[in-house]
């Protein structure tokens, strides 16, 4: 999958670290430790194909990011992990970019196939 560029937004250490650690077997992986750090990553290479983001975080949480980036870039998708992404659910129609919506803790090879599915335009 060269040349697919995905940004990790993950405030706990540990998550990010596997997250990016397991994805950049098959993806060009970045990542942040919060919305407002991935705002302007984003803004500034806007070669991004897909974001991962927590939606607890510290500075700029995730539902904010999402928010942010759909004004200025409508067509980049994001899957959102929390501890709570169940109650969000519900309002999915409000953000049109979050394709998926994982509850903690992460299953890897799941994500994995998460991503490779919107990548490759199985999933919008």
């Amino acid at each position: 999958m060269d040349g697919y560029k995905i940004l990790i937004v993950e405030d706990d250490d540990a998550e990010r670290v596997a997250m990016q650690t397991f994805l950049s077997k098959s993806y060009i992986v970045e990542t942040a430790e919060n919305g407002y750090q991935a705002m302007r990553y984003i803004t500034k290479s806007k070669d991004f194909s897909l974001v991962i983001s927590d939606i607890k975080m510290p500075v700029m949480d995730g539902i904010k990011l999402v928010n942010y980036i759909s004004k200025i870039d409508s067509n980049l998708p994001f899957i959102i992990v929390s501890n709570s992404a169940y109650e969000y659910v519900n309002y999915k129609d409000h953000y049109p970019n979050v394709i998926f919506w994982i509850d903690k803790p992460i299953n890897l090879t799941a994500l994995m196939g998460y991503v490779h599915g919107i990548i490759m335009g199985l999933h919008r």
